[in-house]
């Protein structure tokens, strides 16, 4: 009992680790945030959108749908804007 109370915990400490690391690898990077972001039911599970220009393409735009269950699938597509 006591090796699973520890394997859990160590696991939980991993999680937040990571999470922690992820905040001090990028914090020199710049927030920027989507133009549009909202969330669309998909299959019982409600899949985040984001719709952004990139800075390097101000010409198009790029769509991110995240979705979250068992699935854990992330699709980006980028497309001309329309003028």
């Amino acid at each position: 009992m006591k090796k699973a109370i520890f394997f859990a915990a160590m696991l939980v400490a991993g999680s937040a680790n990571a999470g922690l690391w992820a905040s001090v690898a990028t914090s020199d990077w710049e927030n920027v945030k989507p133009e549009a972001n909202y969330t669309l039911e998909v299959y019982g599970f409600d899949a985040r959108v984001y719709e952004f220009t990139p800075k390097t393409a101000p010409h198009m735009t790029c769509v991110v749908t995240a979705t979250g269950g068992t699935s854990n699938m992330i699709q980006q597509n980028c497309f001309p804007k329309n003028k």
